[in-house]
């Protein structure tokens, strides 16, 4: 049965390169004719002719062969300037051109190649030669065409998942009023590796003085990633997590339906935080993510959140717990991927944690800058320190308090 197959496929492949359309370019009528029978004898119908290079630009321009059958010497315009000129048009970048010739001599063919020429073929041409380099060029064009077509097809699938993921984070018009409702600054900033990741941050309401926030990154890059952003927050709109009101336990019931789903290896660290802007504190819970940094206007100090915990999808029936701490107005939480810290540029120098911790706390002292300017020069010195050289996803995410209730 696979042989009958095989056989199927290799006549599918046969018969679409006899139906190639082929340009043979010669200024002699005789030796167009003779190409011309080779091709016959061979199955090839869809030919046409050129008299000279002008003529076969033209022709090129208008029926797009498939492959070209040249000849260099010829009247107004030879092979080798027919050749510079068709492959400055990015249309005919990777069109097969066999040339033919009696000049043989290294020079020549080295012009020739330059000026864009595929392979050659010495004059008198050889009927079994000129077929095989024929099937071999139509052959690898199609390979080419399909590599191209299935490339495209994968960008196109990997934009509209990237689309699809950027729908999930929150837009500017759902901060804005967050802001507002629960008198808060938010600054953010998400940038995956590649056209989709694993990090992820979002927030929901809870009460007029409650709301939730969370960072998460999942293991691994690419589309495999991704698809664990859609389960999170597909799980993350479940009435049984949307009814609970703590960090630990939702961390908790996060893990123990992730650890159904998510394949060998693959993970998530999770930082989940509420806010209660009535009582001035932050409840949380994290599963070993990067420590937030926490800074406190009345004393002016910086303190890392512990962020501890197994990560989710690990191991099953694990508990979490819930910390608490003080969130006045003026206070200020910073939230990253490991990125920030982690990457490296070309002489393996980074942003430590101390570094990071300090440039928060000078910003937030300064007391003149948003928390959206405060992540945009992070952002800034990370560029200036990193470059392009970070691996992984990067999110930045700062909550402010700004006014007492």
């Amino acid at each position: 049965m696979s042989f009958i197959f095989s056989e199927q496929v290799d006549q599918l492949i046969d018969d679409q390169i006899k139906k190639a359309r082929i340009l043979i370019v010669d200024d002699a009528a005789f030796n167009r004719m003779i190409v011309k029978e080779i091709y016959l004898a061979n199955g090839f119908v869809n030919l046409d002719f050129a008299a000279d290079g002008e003529e076969a630009l033209r022709k090129t321009m208008k029926i797009h062969p498939d492959l070209v059958v040249l000849d260099i010497m010829m009247p107004k315009l030879d092979g080798t300037e027919y050749c510079s000129r068709i492959r400055k048009n990015t249309e005919f970048k990777q069109m097969p051109i066999l040339v033919q010739s009696t000049l043989v001599n290294s020079e020549t063919k080295a012009k020739i190649f330059t000026a864009g020429a595929t392979d050659f073929i010495g004059k008198p041409i050889d009927p079994k030669e000129l077929i095989a380099r024929t099937n071999i060029h139509l052959e690898n064009q199609n390979l080419v065409r399909r590599l191209v077509s299935y490339q495209e097809r994968i960008k196109s699938e990997v934009d509209q998942a990237a689309d699809m993921l950027g729908s999930l984070l929150p837009e500017q018009r759902q901060i804005d009023v967050f802001s507002r409702r629960y008198q808060m600054q938010i600054g953010s900033f998400f940038k995956p590796i590649s056209e989709i990741g694993g990090d992820f941050w979002g927030q929901r309401p809870i009460s007029e003085k409650q709301f939730a926030f969370y960072i998460v990154d999942f293991s691994g890059h690419g589309i495999h990633s991704a698809i664990n952003v859609f389960r999170f927050h597909t799980i993350m709109t479940e009435k049984k997590i949307v009814a609970l009101v703590d960090p630990g336990g939702i961390l908790t019931e996060l893990n123990t339906q992730l650890n159904q789903l998510l394949g060998k290896g693959h993970f998530a660290t999770v930082f989940y935080g509420i806010v209660d802007i009535a009582q001035n504190v932050l409840l949380y819970s994290g599963t070993g993510s990067p420590q937030p940094l926490l800074y406190e206007r009345e004393t002016g100090r910086v303190q890392a959140l512990d962020s501890s915990g197994i990560p989710l999808g690990v191991l099953p029936d694990v508990q979490y717990d819930t910390k608490m701490i003080s969130f006045r107005p003026d206070d200020a939480l910073l939230l990253y991927s490991d990125a920030y810290v982690e990457a490296e540029n070309e002489n393996g120098e980074h942003i430590t944690e101390e570094d990071l911790k300090a440039n928060f706390s000078q910003m937030c002292q300064t007391g003149t800058l948003s928390a959206q300017q405060i992540v945009d020069t992070l952002v800034q010195n990370f560029q200036e320190r990193v470059g392009n050289f970070a691996m992984d996803d990067l999110t930045l995410n700062i909550y402010r308090r700004t006014t007492g209730q």
